[in-house]
């Protein structure tokens, strides 16, 4: 029976874990254990999946050190990243660390909402982004087959096409969520209900009603991942040549909303 290991053990990590418990023996180590670090070890294992944090820096870069750290100190037959990082990371860690790497992104939420449209549970994906190179992918669905099944939509494409995909689709939510607090407030200008309004909208069903709830208590959208990772595609565009307009205008608005800036913005 092959043999991984999990190294993070937040709310992806543990999910990771128990995903691959269904098939496969698996330990995991998080940084807070009181065990020593596996890193010796890490040649008992088929492969190792990384589930590291990559916080906001103080300019807006995303923080990647702890999967620097582990991957500076492991050696293993094959590196599955799960950790949300900037466009070209996966190729360039390939190449400083001479490790395999591929890129598999998350797509579980840590909604407090019943919802149909999307799992909380790993095992439950209806699909699977993997990024890196083709021998590399072809290993991790032979790992995610057994347990994800056949039916299950396995998108292959290069790491630096999956790093950009999970941007873009947490970059949508953010602006999605702004434009959303955006037309309540022009609701409010016509003395019309937004909800009523966000109903009649959603009746079209090219409308997917994700992120388009209105929280007075708790405007915006801040938590963990949104802010962060829209806040590193700015820095790793603007680092490469391209200043985006949309979304630095979506950070603005967020501000706004969020009291965090001058502005009106209460619907």
């Amino acid at each position: 029976m092959a043999k991984f290991i999990v190294i993070g053990r937040g709310y992806v990590g543990s999910s990771i874990e128990r995903f691959l418990s269904r098939r496969y023996d698996v330990e995991s180590w998080d940084i807070l254990d009181e065990t020593p670090a596996p890193y010796a070890r890490s040649k008992e294992f088929d492969a190792v999946f990384l589930c590291l944090p990559t916080p906001q820096s103080e300019t807006g870069e995303a923080d990647i050190t702890a999967i620097e750290k582990t991957l500076g100190s492991m050696q293993a037959d094959l590196f599955v990243l799960k950790s949300t990082v900037p466009p070209g990371t996966v190729d360039a860690l390939s190449e400083k660390y001479g490790a395999r790497i591929v890129f598999w992104p998350e797509y579980i939420g840590e909604s407090k909402y019943a919802n149909p449209y999307f799992p909380t549970e790993i095992a439950d994906e209806p699909f699977a982004i993997i990024g890196g190179e083709a021998t590399l992918r072809s290993r991790l669905i032979d790992i995610l087959i057994p347990v994800m099944g056949p039916t299950v939509r396995y998108h292959q494409c290069s790491a630096l096409e999956a790093e950009l995909a999970k941007y873009a689709e947490n970059t949508f939510f953010a602006t999605k969520v702004t434009f959303c607090y955006e037309f309540a407030h022009i609701c409010g200008a016509f003395g019309a209900d937004w909800h009523a309004v966000r109903e009649a909208w959603l009746c079209d069903p090219r409308i997917n009603p994700m992120h388009t709830a209105v929280f007075r208590d708790d405007p915006g959208f801040g938590g963990k991942c949104l802010p962060k990772d829209l806040a590193a595609i700015l820095h790793s565009s603007e680092t490469a040549g391209y200043f985006p307009v949309q979304l630095r205008a979506t950070q603005a608005a967020n501000a706004i909303i969020r009291g965090e800036a001058p502005g009106e913005a209460q619907p």
